[in-house]
């Protein structure tokens, strides 16, 4: 997932949001590339060290679902959902129409982000693990009597 600027300085995109497994994961992804963002800092003759580097003056964020006819695709609805659930901020949805580029329906969101709360939920959900989907069903698996490696 990557968070693009716009011309206007005061909103970003959010894409390849159909990337992220879930929504939980895709709001982590979020808080790395705003409030816990880091950049190298060079200090000259080769040496550099990474710093803190927040990017939050911002107010609005965009974000897409495209679906091809009779397409599935749920992702930025659960991501949608998962704002409200949570209460980051006021969203606002556009029906689906047709994308002239591609064919595919496309439906927008723009959020209107509400940094501390964003912040404080990021603040509980950094204490809580990162699983990952391959290695929870093999723990799964394992946990069943089944095999302790999986292969893709």
């Amino acid at each position: 997932m990557e968070l693009n600027n716009l011309r206007c300085c005061g909103v970003k995109e959010i894409t390849g949001l159909s990337y992220t497994e879930s929504a939980t994961k895709a709001i982590r992804q979020f808080g790395d590339l705003t409030y816990y963002r880091q950049v190298k800092q060079y200090l000259g003759s080769g040496h550099s060290e990474t710093v803190p580097a927040p990017m939050e003056n911002f107010r609005y964020v965009m974000f897409t679902q495209a679906n091809a006819t009779g397409g599935t695709a749920t992702y930025g609805d659960r991501f949608a959902a998962f704002i409200q659930k949570h209460k980051l901020g006021a969203l606002i949805e556009t029906p689906y129409n047709m994308n002239p580029n591609s064919g595919n329906n496309v439906k927008v969101w723009l959020w209107t982000v509400d940094h501390p709360r964003v912040k404080a939920l990021l603040a509980k959900l950094r204490k809580e693990p990162v699983v990952d989907m391959a290695e929870q069903v093999i723990a799964e698996a394992a946990a069943c009597g089944g095999p302790a490696t999986i292969s893709f």
